[in-house]
């Protein structure tokens, strides 16, 4: 067992948005006072081109400009993890190479889609890329996303096996499986993290024995799921049952439009001066009535500019 008493990657995490000009390219300036919100809120790391951010629809030439933007820009201000999983073996390995060249603190990695990867498969792609590199990896299962989950018995067999991959975000909606892969690290690795990927899971993560959370709504109210980590390192029950009600009233911006991609930009534009709504082509922005849900949500909640 590691001599480590808590995860390397215990916290909160954004997934953020990647900011788009009219013509679909990235827009620097804006993803720089993203960033800086994002800082400025106290979160642990920020993850470029994942889900929220958009990596499936952004080409290798961009992804490469924002990776070396986002660690530049936070200047070890925080943590800066690059999601850089895909379908092509050949390019997951060279771009998780290019963020570790770049100064990335680590690649989380979903897993191919499309076509459901065994486990085998599934212990080759992670393999190949951890023997590759030497940067920090994190695992990324999101089922509803690649149509199959990673099993407990792969994430546990490569947290043993290689030491570079040092947790794992679990996008799953059941408490019971993420305490599933806690149990199944715990005598390996003191430093592997089970992030959650739902953000109104904060606490039964930590409490489940978990280490944080990487979730959309940090885009919006970074603040808010700092003072939630730090309620529950300080033991302020009273506080931490006051920020679960506000998170709680901000879930349903995840149902408030059919992609909610989409709805995470157009609230981010209303939050952050310079990130516009538009989104990665073919993704649409919202409708006016979208509009008006997220307005009259953030509203209610006090989320301003």
């Amino acid at each position: 067992m590691m001599e480590n008493d808590r995860p390397k990657y215990r916290g909160v995490f954004c997934p953020a948005v990647t900011p788009l000009d009219a013509e679909g390219r990235i827009d620097l300036e804006a993803a720089g006072k993203l960033y800086d919100h994002l800082i400025a809120g106290g979160l642990d790391g920020i993850v470029v081109l994942g889900s929220i951010g958009e990596f499936q629809a952004i080409d290798a030439e961009e992804k490469r400009r924002l990776i070396r933007f986002a660690v530049g820009h936070a200047a070890g201000r925080c943590k800066v993890i690059v999601g850089t999983g895909g379908t092509v073996m050949r390019e997951v390995v060279e771009l998780t190479r290019f963020a570790e060249d770049e100064g990335a603190d680590a690649a989380m990695i979903i897993p191919p889609y499309y076509f459901p990867v065994g486990e085998a498969g599934l212990l080759n792609y992670y393999g190949t890329v951890a023997e590759a590199v030497e940067i920090d990896i994190l695992l990324y299962s999101f089922p509803a996303r690649t149509g199959y989950e990673l099993p407990v018995e792969v994430i546990a067999e490569l947290a043993d096996s290689h030491p570079n991959i040092v947790g794992i975000k679990d996008t799953i909606d059941s408490i019971s499986h993420t305490r599933a892969i806690v149990r199944a690290i715990e005598g390996r690795r003191s430093d592997f993290a089970v992030l959650s990927g739902f953000d109104e899971y904060i606490y039964v993560n930590l409490l489940g024995g978990g280490a944080g959370t990487v979730n959309g709504l940090t885009n919006l109210v970074p603040r808010l799921f700092r003072e939630a980590f730090d309620a529950f390192d300080s033991r302020d029950a009273v506080r931490m049952h006051e920020i679960q009600l506000r998170i709680n009233a901000l879930m349903p911006i995840y149902t408030a439009a059919p992609n909610f991609v989409a709805t995470f930009k157009y609230a981010a534009s209303l939050v952050v001066p310079g990130v516009t709504p538009h989104c990665a082509a073919p993704e649409r922005t919202l409708t006016p009535p979208e509009q008006h849900s997220v307005q009259v949500l953030l509203g209610e909640a006090g989320i301003t500019g």
